[in-house]
């Protein structure tokens, strides 16, 4: 059995996928999903990264060091 909050994860998920099936995903769409993703999970780690440095780096641009 599951924790709460992976069953709940689990049930977002699934929602998700039936709102957004993957097969209907434009590029613009998977791009932003990629580029949203890569931002949200680097901004835990690191509060002063922008979301332009973000898109910066995953283009294979200089990202300005913020240390």
């Amino acid at each position: 059995m599951l924790p709460e909050y992976l069953d709940r994860f689990n049930q977002t998920l699934e929602s998700f996928r039936q709102r957004f099936p993957a097969k209907a995903w434009s590029d613009e769409f998977s791009q932003s999903l990629i580029n949203d993703f890569s931002f949200y999970s680097t901004r835990i780690e690191e509060e002063a990264i922008e979301y332009g440095d973000t898109i910066k780096f995953l283009k294979d641009e200089l990202v300005r060091k913020v240390f």
